[in-house]
């Protein structure tokens, strides 16, 4: 297992739970779905949009994928348009 750290700034409530391991390192393009379920049974998916390598503590030698995730693009939708979706799609 590959230790990993996924953001995005498209987490309104900061209550989405990303995986922080994989078996692989991800690609830009590939989905990765929150951990966090709603009521309704509602699941964010976002995209990888860049995999950059970070060394996450001081004086560490461990490097890890630094995955960053936005609106998937077969949404075809501008920012506010996904918060109003993430909005209705959690029950708000």
């Amino acid at each position: 297992m590959i230790t990993i750290f996924c953001h995005s700034n498209l987490d309104l409530n900061h209550c989405e739970s990303w995986p922080n391991g994989l078996q692989s390192v991800p690609r830009v393009g590939d989905l990765i779905t929150s951990g966090f379920k709603y009521p309704n049974h509602f699941r964010l998916q976002l995209e990888v949009v860049s995999v950059n390598w970070k060394q996450q503590y001081n004086n560490s030698e461990y490097w890890h994928p630094y995955i960053k995730l936005h609106i998937p693009l077969h949404m075809e939708m501008s920012i506010n348009d996904f918060q109003e979706f993430y909005r209705k799609a959690r029950g708000e």
